[in-house]
């Protein structure tokens, strides 16, 4: 609604990779005889993706002096990016953990 809002059309490339990377999850999910870690670094790795994309849009709405609703929407968007990041990663760990 807020690229609209600028005149903008929002792209939806990010959600046909996320939907890729849905598929590869599953399907190595599938491979790997649904290992829990396997599955978890495979999330994670997503995770480090999503994060990067909004870190890089924080830093451009901050350089290109967007509106401020704009650069706090983005902001709130990447604090929980980065939560469930950390909550995969954290999940992760556990798996780990716990097979060794």
């Amino acid at each position: 609604a807020e690229v609209r809002a600028l005149g903008g059309d929002p792209e939806d490339s990010s959600s046909i990779a996320g939907g890729a990377h849905r598929l590869w999850v599953n399907l190595k999910s599938a491979l790997s005889g649904k290992n829990d870690e396997a599955v978890l670094n495979e999330v994670e790795s997503g995770e480090d993706h999503a994060l990067k994309a909004y870190k890089k849009a924080a830093q451009e709405a901050t350089e290109k002096n967007l509106p401020v609703n704009v650069t706090t929407l983005i902001q709130r968007q990447l604090q929980g990016v980065q939560a469930n990041h950390d909550k995969v990663k954290a999940l992760r760990d556990t798996v780990r953990a716990a097979n060794k």
